[in-house]
């Protein structure tokens, strides 16, 4: 294991020395599947475990519904005799590979995309082993939209659903490419207005329309310790989008940029949900891969010359962005259960078929 951390950080200071690597990011990917794949540890996996053998009891394909990708890979997987690992060596190999094809057409600086990633959501991904499959799927799915390949968005965002049923949260961002970008921020002004009506006067509503369960568990009363912490993770929030949205406004106003820029502001939408529960943030894990790829494809200008920073506009605001981007992770890991000891729970091992 002590090797395993060596050769991390030194992969880690090498992709920074040279960030276009494609050689470097191969390892990193490498690396990152080794963690995601073949580790029995993280506060979820005994609940993932049981629902992989669950699942492997599916004799027949039961209609596109929530979780049924994963019902048909356990299905096959337990025909071949593969454990719960072996399902995740499988797939998280595949997630991986999507992401190292994401990262090698659209990405100018992979490397660094990677690092940024290892840092969050590598962490959670590693936990939340459904949801980082279906997410590498939305991730997909949004470039196919910015190069305006909708359907083909849909068909991503159907997989997603596949592996977990949250992800029936993106189907409206199919409507961001067909709104106006000077009207776009009145329709999303106007949406929160409606949706923070329903949440604090509301719910009733919501139980009617959505999983009463889901909505007891997440929205009934606030799942935080304290209001003040709720608040936090509000103002947080607020900071991630109001820092890319600056960035992006500086930034030469490509198509690329002004999707981001839009998703990004549609993903104002989950402050709200914020104040109940801190796992509505898991859906703007995609948003900062995606700003993370476009942002570093437009800074031209490097970050550090001949031994000083070269504090350009552009850099000055994507500086303040990581390092608001590591602070508030290191508070997050340093502070919370869930992240901080799921990640040093895991462990490499070497099982893989019973």
């Amino acid at each position: 294991m002590a090797i395993f951390l060596i050769l991390s950080a030194a992969v880690f200071l090498l992709s920074c020395m040279k960030p276009r690597s494609k050689v470097i990011m191969a390892v990193q990917l490498i690396m990152m599947w080794l963690l995601l794949g073949w580790n029995s540890g993280g506060i979820d996996f005994l609940g993932n475990e049981s629902i992989y053998y669950v699942m492997s009891g599916q004799k027949k394909f039961t209609g596109f519904s929530s979780g049924w990708f994963s019902n048909m890979i356990a299905y096959f997987g337990h025909q071949h005799d593969l454990t719960f690992i072996g399902y995740n060596i499988v797939t998280t190999f595949c997630a991986m590979l999507i992401i190292g094809l994401i990262l090698y057409y659209e990405s100018e600086k992979p490397c660094i995309v990677l690092n940024l990633f290892l840092i969050y959501p590598f962490v959670d991904s590693i936990i939340q082993k459904r949801f980082f499959l279906g997410m590498v799927f939305i991730l997909l799915g949004l470039f196919l939209l910015m190069k305006e390949k909708r359907m083909w968005f849909f068909v991503c965002v159907a997989i997603a659903i596949g592996f977990h049923f949250s992800f029936y949260f993106y189907i409206p961002l199919f409507f961001v490419t067909k709104i106006k970008e000077r009207n776009f921020r009145y329709y999303v002004a106007a949406f929160l207005i409606v949706e923070s009506f329903i949440l604090f006067s509301g719910l009733n509503l919501l139980e009617k329309i959505l999983d009463t369960r889901k909505v007891e568990l997440y929205m009934s009363v606030s799942n935080f310790s304290s209001w003040f912490v709720s608040i936090a993770f509000v103002i947080t929030t607020i900071g991630y989008i109001y820092i890319i949205n600056k960035i992006c406004c500086i930034l030469e106003q490509t198509k690329d940029v002004i999707f981001l820029k839009q998703i990004n502001i549609a993903f104002a939408v989950i402050i709200p949900l914020l104040y109940f529960d801190a796992i509505f943030l898991r859906f703007y894990r995609v948003v900062l891969i995606l700003a993370f790829i476009i942002i570093t494809n437009q800074l031209k200008k490097p970050l550090i010359k001949r031994f000083k920073l070269n504090l350009s506009k552009q850099n000055q605001w994507f500086l303040l962005l990581i390092a608001y981007f590591l602070v508030l992770n290191i508070l997050i890991y340093s502070m919370g259960e869930g992240g901080a000891s799921g990640f040093l729970e895991t462990m490499l091992t070497n099982q893989l078929l019973s």
